[in-house]
């Protein structure tokens, strides 16, 4: 019965073999399409949750264990996400094949996840990746989607080389592409049959840079960024919606692995981890704070959000791998709620931010759901960005790094003048400098959203489950790693 630990993934395959199938057969499948989507959503879901295998497959290539859990918030999120922008996606601009892509780029998500071979991780991060630059470039008649499409997929090609370099370089020093035999090689300090003790070591540092600077251009992380801002504006609101949330919860996931079986190299981790940290949350708001496109802002603001989870991992201990978890789970949430709400709106090239003046009033429930979202991003308690900003705060201090603590907690004050912004206008200002915003708001729309945003203020007021679940799967190293 091993096979049933990628169940949900069978299923998704299934449902995107179905897809393919009725794109081939009707010239416009847009509608039956999504709806195979939903419904392999829905079935893979129940699936993990009848059959919770766990254990090893294929000889150690994947692995479902306490991540299970994961797999199942991937396909919830998976579901927002689709019935956030179901009405823009069966729009003529977005044919059946997109669905396709997008189904294809959720299987790698998820492949990501369960994977625990250097092989099945590249693998994963192209599958998910490909999709996603084309998906970026479906308005085709659009410059600005074309030319951000490039950038995203020429960075992502010299990203994906440094991974791949890194992974050889990391099979050289270890003898191994199977993480968990890397794991029990490194913390035993077996020497690797392939290079002497002192090229290891040398080896190992190089991989780890390499390995560094390929998963900080997925999570976007400074100075790997150049794509994101230009993605963010030009592409399709459901489309950056999609690559803000799971394939970053992905990526993550997979750093969270790779620092985990090399926890015995912090002497390389740490320097890197600091510089990547530190200097995306402060280029990242510093940049928010001058940013007059609400996109843009978001694009960088995601920037200083992303260094944030790197401080927690740059402690290589269980409460910073922890606290790095809770952060990019709440980070989607938050993330879903301030760009998911874009897709209210008939037509999203520009969104000023000067135009959400008196939003709060033109559109109540909007508007607190967008200043939950808002104030979560800022770390404003009681929302989950607070508990989430404080987890990783605890973990530099617990291990004696209280002057870097200080300096992201005076960052942080500094990026609320950005995020309040938007709330002073929405609740402060009577009219916009430009066009107003017209929301066209659907019961689904508001019931996701609203969903998302009470959430948002649970998991803050309430946070021992997402606590829970975060600090089993980071402690079962064998088995997530």
């Amino acid at each position: 019965m091993n096979w049933l630990v990628l169940l949900p993934e069978y299923i998704l395959l299934l449902g995107l073999v179905i897809n393919v199938v009725l794109c081939s057969i009707y010239q416009d499948s847009r509608v039956m399409v999504l709806h195979v989507f939903l419904l392999s959503l829905l079935v893979s879901l129940i699936g993990s949750v009848i059959f919770p295998f766990e254990g090893y497959i294929y000889t150690g290539l994947f692995v479902s264990s306490s991540i299970l859990t994961l797999k199942r918030v991937v396909i919830c999120f998976s579901a927002f996400v689709l019935l956030l922008g179901y009405d823009k996606m069966i729009e003529k601009d977005y044919d059946s094949s997109s669905f396709v892509l997008l189904q294809s780029s959720l299987i790698g998500v998820m492949l990501l996840i369960s994977s625990s071979h250097l092989l099945t991780i590249y693998m994963g991060i192209e599958l998910m990746s490909l999709p996603l630059y084309t998906l970026v470039a479906i308005r085709s008649w659009d410059d600005r989607s074309l030319e951000a499409a490039l950038k995203y997929f020429v960075t992502g090609a010299i990203a994906s080389g440094f991974l791949l370099f890194g992974f050889a370089l990391l099979y050289a020093a270890s003898g191994s592409l199977q993480l968990s035999v890397i794991k029990d090689m490194y913390d035993t300090h077996s020497a690797s049959n392939l290079l002497s003790p002192d090229a290891a070591k040398l080896v190992t540092g190089l991989a780890i840079a390499m390995m560094s600077a390929g998963l900080a251009f997925k999570l976007g992380l400074f100075p790997f960024h150049s794509w994101l801002p230009d993605v963010y504006q030009a592409a399709r609101p459901d489309v950056v919606l999609w690559i803000s949330t799971l394939p970053k919860l992905a990526v993550g996931t997979v750093m969270i692995k790779l620092t985990l079986i090399l926890q015995s190299q912090s002497i390389y981790w740490q320097p890197i981890i600091l510089i990547l940290g530190v200097l995306s949350v402060l280029y990242g708001n510093l940049m928010a704070l001058s940013q007059s496109e609400y996109k843009r802002m978001i694009a960088y603001s995601s920037i200083s959000h992303m260094g944030f989870f790197m401080m927690g991992l740059y402690t290589l201990n269980e409460l910073g791998y922890t606290s790095s978890l809770i952060y990019m789970l709440i980070y989607m949430l938050m993330s879903t709620i301030t760009f998911g709400w874009l897709l209210l709106i008939e037509e999203t090239k520009q969104v000023p931010i000067s135009s959400l003046g008196g939003l709060g009033y033109s559109s109540p429930l909007m508007g607190l759901i967008i200043m939950a979202g808002i104030f979560s991003l800022a770390g404003v308690p009681p929302f989950a960005g607070f508990m989430s900003k404080a987890m990783v705060f605890a973990s530099l201090i617990k291990q004696g790094d209280i002057l870097t603590s200080v300096g992201l907690i005076v960052i942080s004050v500094f990026a609320l003048g950005y995020y309040l912004n938007i709330v002073r206008l929405m609740y402060f200002k009577d009219e916009t400098t430009g066009e107003a915003i017209v929301l066209n708001i659907t019961t689904r729309k508001a019931v996701v959203l609203s969903g998302l945003g009470l959430g948002l203020l649970l998991t803050g007021i309430l946070p021992n489950h997402i606590m829970l679940f975060a600090n089993q799967a980071v402690t079962h190293a064998s088995l997530i790693a």
